[in-house]
């Protein structure tokens, strides 16, 4: 089989997914039943880990200069509208840039351009072109491969083997569905509504995310925002007295006119609607996500739509599963634990996230959510529990508030390499395909570093680069390219790492701690565990 790997679904998180792959050189196959490309504004809220993350895959920039701009307050409203807002707040905290964090404030990007920015580096990094309109009709698993039955828009089926199988097909996925898996602690809200993005005027646009009437009864959300210079409305509609089968067969002008009856004046002029469509509101998870040769990602689990999570969860889920299997694929490491950890690392994060917003109604549409505003940003999704890290520090009484083994990866901005005397950040030396290796060493032990070097000569060269950071007292002198001072004291502040000690972190390639070793022989432990190697005594 030339191609190795199967992605199911064409979003944000098989997209991504398609593209950490690319990047490890392995070939794969995107495909979507779906005849055309997605158009409209659904799931735009990229919280500020996502942004981490595609800061590491190298389209950060392309992803922030797409950027829409849109407010994050909201106002509430009677319906009729009265003399003003019953309630205003904020959303989302504007915080300050902190050099911990690459990027502390999330941004809003449509999810047609969201998708359109994946596919433009798919196809101009690595020739690859997602494969529309073909869907998985079945699916047979081997000990060797998975047998796939693809439909396609001719009417032709193909027959074809794959090494593994991905879902990302979301909600209705037909591989979640093929394997028998249920989304657990599914729940309907009991809110079913119509969404979609319209046009507006210019004159009658506001800032403000607004809300007219209860979800009890029935409501309107009107999100606004400005692309390509053009303002537009993204839009919730629905509620307990809302017939949302009649309100989807409705003309333009039929809904506009619900609109105006449930806002109770014309006070904003509405242009062409750009996409609609049902939606429920729905939470859910499954309890494994995966079973032999095939993988769930934003397949495992449905989201209530409070800071998008559905989809900041499930690129997430694409960071974890891509460089385990791409070293698996390539032979360095054994299927067990290292893919078995997907599932034990995975399903903690998504049961945590489920329990942030669990519902649309009550939790994001109320100051109750400024409360979880943090946890939304998912600074805090940790793996520390996984059975494929290794921590020497000992658990204490801080344990919760110190930083340790399966904890995403703090920023360090002030790093200055002692080769050119250029300043940079950590997130800038790291990347989605290599494990980094950072030794925190006092000035005068950039011997230690060598053991290091030899520790790691023991496993394939491409599993990772290193790096030495001295603290900021240190007075150097010119080294190679591996060499940093820590002149603004944040990497060690951030690491917890003493000046005149000795500490060595291995950053994965999804941003998150892998181990805290004390003594250089924690680094084969780290990697012979991870690749299931056996060490020649």
């Amino acid at each position: 089989m030339d191609v190795p790997i199967l992605i199911v679904g064409a979003g944000p998180s098989g997209l991504a997914l398609a593209l950490i792959f690319c990047r490890h050189g392995i070939p794969v196959r995107v495909i979507d039943k779906s005849n055309n490309q997605h158009i409209g504004s659904r799931a735009c809220r990229l919280q500020p880990r996502t942004l981490e993350l595609y800061k590491l895959l190298g389209i950060l920039s392309t992803i922030e200069k797409r950027a829409v701009e849109s407010s994050t307050s909201i106002q509430v409203y009677t319906s009729p509208e009265g003399f003003g807002p019953i309630q205003s707040f904020s959303l989302y905290e504007q915080l300050k840039p902190h050099p911990a964090y690459h990027r502390i404030n999330g941004i809003t990007l449509c999810q047609d351009d969201h998708q359109a920015i994946l596919r433009d580096a798919l196809q101009k990094d690595y020739a690859l072109s997602v494969e529309l309109g073909i869907e998985l009709l079945s699916y047979e698993q081997s000990l060797e491969a998975v047998l796939v039955r693809l439909a396609h828009p001719n009417g032709n089926v193909e027959m074809a083997h794959f090494k593994w199988v991905i879902g990302a097909d979301g909600a209705e996925s037909i591989v979640r569905e093929q394997l028998g898996l249920d989304l657990a602690g599914f729940s309907g809200l009991g809110n079913t509504y119509l969404v979609g993005d319209i046009e507006a005027e210019h004159s009658h646009c506001s800032t403000r995310w607004k809300v007219w009437g209860s979800y009890t009864y029935q409501a309107l959300l009107l999100q606004p925002y400005t692309k390509s210079g053009k303002p537009y409305f993204h839009f919730m509609y629905g509620g307990c007295n809302v017939d949302i089968s009649k309100l989807a067969m409705a003309s333009q002008e039929e809904l506009l006119e619900m609109m105006y009856n449930t806002i109770g004046r014309r006070s904003i002029c509405f242009g062409q609607v750009v996409s609609s469509g049902i939606w429920s509101a729905r939470n859910g998870m499954v309890n494994e996500m995966r079973h032999g040769r095939v993988f769930l990602v934003d397949a495992a689990h449905v989201h209530s739509p409070g800071g998008s999570l559905g989809i900041n969860t499930g690129i997430q889920d694409s960071f974890n599963l891509a460089w385990k299997l791409s070293l698996v694929y390539k032979g360095l490491a054994s299927p067990r634990p290292l893919l078995d950890s997907y599932s034990a690392e995975r399903i903690p994060a998504i049961a945590a996230s489920l329990g942030i917003v669990k519902n649309p109604t009550v939790s994001a549409l109320s100051q109750n959510q400024r409360s979880r505003d943090w946890d939304l940003r998912q600074f805090d999704v940790n793996y520390r529990s996984s059975p494929i890290i290794t921590d020497d520090l000992e658990p204490s009484e801080s344990f919760q508030t110190t930083l340790h083994a399966g904890d995403r990866a703090p920023d360090a901005t002030g790093l200055v390499i002692t080769c050119s005397s250029q300043r940079t950040t950590l997130y800038d030396l790291l990347d989605a395909v290599s494990h980094t290796v950072i030794a925190f060493l006092p000035g005068d032990c950039l011997d230690y570093y060598s053991h290091i070097t030899v520790a790691l000569s023991r496993f394939p060269p491409v599993m990772a680069k290193t790096m030495v950071i001295h603290p900021q007292s240190t007075v150097w002198q010119h080294h190679d390219g591996v060499v940093f001072i820590d002149e603004d004291g944040y990497a060690f502040e951030h690491y917890e790492s003493q000046p005149d000690e000795v500490k060595v972190v291995i950053i994965r390639p999804d941003g998150y701690i892998g181990a805290v070793i004390t003594d250089v022989s924690g680094v084969e432990q780290y990697f012979a565990e991870v690749l299931n190697y056996q060490m020649a005594v």
